[in-house]
């Protein structure tokens, strides 16, 4: 579509083949655009609205090429398929908008940028976001919140190749506190050990700052529901196993957890 002046979209766009944005205005409304191949944006703008954009073909590979801003944004498949973005373009999620990428069991979705070992930028600023089964490389996603991926999904090269993307893993963080309850750890003599549970499963440990009596766990699995349980033990207790003071939270699988006061 190419035009100097706008186009508005009336109702929902069934699009075949390509969905090509030339130059001109192109104002979606509250309409749904299906699209079973590519989305390129040479040099217009999409004025998104509340709209959605639906590659619903499942047989079809995708290459997404230009920078857009959509509103709802959404490439779910029941069949091994892979989503090509251009690399060194940007991929906006509106504010209020929803992301949706998913594949299916043994039929992941793969995200793959258009140059090779060159990022493709993925930020999100929507209030929704729904993301499983997929393997991702080379995605940018530090302009928005974070890409919370899940444990059904993977790091397609794992070693650093995604930015604010969470494959499953969490951080817990907080402040070991006195018998007080108020004044932290921290006083500048010792460090105290602490340990950390998932589903009373073998422990994780740290120690405590010296200084601040902070203490943080990275790169914890969990999932959607899992008991997580953060406890001080003996210095000379090599197991973590024994319990003198102890948080139980749970967790939602995706989101870090802070602010712990152990005490």
């Amino acid at each position: 579509m190419s035009t100097t002046g706008t186009i508005t979209l009336q109702d929902t766009l069934d699009v075949n083949g390509d969905m090509i944005l030339g130059d001109g205005t192109f104002a979606a409304g509250a309409n749904t655009i299906k699209v079973a191949k590519n989305w390129t944006n040479e040099s217009a703008t999409f004025t998104s609205n509340t709209s959605t954009v639906d590659f619903d073909d499942d047989t079809q590979a995708n290459t997404i090429s230009g920078s857009t801003t959509f509103y709802n944004f959404i490439i779910s498949t029941a069949t091994a398929k892979t989503a090509t973005f251009q690399s060194g373009k940007t991929q906006t999620i509106a504010a209020g908008g929803g992301l949706t990428l998913t594949g299916a069991v043994s039929n992941r979705l793969t995200l793959a940028p258009g140059t090779a070992a060159t990022a493709w930028n993925l930020t999100h600023s929507g209030a929704t976001q729904s993301v499983s089964q997929v393997s991702t490389t080379y995605s940018n996603a530090a302009g928005g919140s974070q890409i919370n991926a899940g444990l059904t999904s993977v790091d397609g090269a794992p070693g650093g190749t995604n930015t604010n993307w969470n494959f499953g893993t969490i951080t817990v963080s907080g402040t070991a506190y006195q018998n007080d309850e108020s004044t932290d750890v921290g006083t500048g003599v010792s460090t105290y050990n602490v340990a950390l549970r998932v589903n009373n499963g073998a422990p994780s440990t740290t120690t405590t700052d010296i200084n601040t009596g902070v203490f943080s766990f990275s790169s914890i699995t969990a999932s959607a529901g899992d008991t997580i349980t953060i406890y001080f033990y003996g210095a000379s207790d090599g197991a973590a196993g024994t319990y003198t003071g102890n948080v139980v939270t749970i967790t939602d699988g995706s989101t870090n957890i802070s602010s712990i006061k152990l005490m």
